[in-house]
């Protein structure tokens, strides 16, 4: 862009905010909008320039439902009040997004993040998580996504390699993050199991009590209703489970 063209700046603005559900992975597959987010992200380098992008950006129509790793978070993932139930600088909804300051916030965070990237059955015995930041903590959060059913073996280990020995596990939604299980020892988290008949089943190290488990009653939405219901009937069945031990 030649000089500093403000309108254009604008129309680059626009077109992210009006994608922001696409993961920036996935922008290649967009040419025009992988230009305005390479071009935005080019300019923020500049405090100048930075100034006017975030002035524009906080004109725009915020969506409220963002999510980690899209354009929205890109664009708005640094301008919340609050993040849920997690402190601001540990949420990847503000990791490497345009912000008021210069500092990466995720690199202040005393705790390790992994983030759910993938929605592969779990046949297929892949990790879908990857990790955001540089923390060595033995501490992390994990956020999944809506749909989550449990973790695999191999997921466990996975975190384990890491050096995690608490993870507390939680869901975004309505752009906060809502907690399913809090702060616990890793070997309590539950795991997912088959029989030979291809059933799957929960199972856990060491679950206690109904009490221990979080429900995400905060979270009201009718359209992933079915996602509580879920919720419910793993938080059922670990209980009986451990019940019957």
């Amino acid at each position: 862009m030649s000089d500093f063209d403000i309108k254009q700046l604008e129309k680059y603005v626009k077109l992210l905010t009006d994608n922001y559900k696409l993961k920036i992975d996935d922008l290649s597959n967009y040419p025009s909008v992988n230009n305005s987010y390479h071009t935005i992200n080019s300019m923020i380098q500049d405090s100048f320039r930075k100034n006017n992008i975030v002035d524009i950006i906080l004109r725009q129509y915020r969506p409220s439902q963002i999510v980690p790793e899209t354009v929205g978070s890109f664009l708005f993932g640094c301008f919340q009040q609050t993040y849920g139930d997690i402190p601001s600088e540990c949420s990847p909804l503000c990791a490497y997004s345009i912000s008021n300051n210069n500092s990466t916030t995720l690199e202040r965070c005393n705790s390790q993040i992994h983030i759910q990237y993938l929605d592969y059955s779990y046949e297929m015995n892949n990790v879908r998580f990857i990790k955001l930041g540089r923390s060595e903590s033995n501490q992390g959060y994990i956020f999944v996504n809506l749909n989550f059913m449990g973790f695999t073996h191999e997921e466990k280990e996975y975190f384990r390699e890491n050096g995690l020995i608490k993870v507390q596990v939680l869901v975004t939604k309505d752009s906060k993050h809502h907690t399913i299980f809090k702060m616990r020892d890793l070997n309590d988290i539950p795991i997912i199991e088959h029989t030979k008949m291809g059933q799957e089943y929960l199972i856990s190290d060491n679950i206690n009590s109904e009490s221990e488990f979080e429900y995400i009653n905060s979270i009201n939405s009718d359209d992933n209703s079915y996602v509580y219901i879920i919720l419910a009937i793993i938080i059922v069945s670990i209980v009986v489970m451990s019940y019957n031990k």
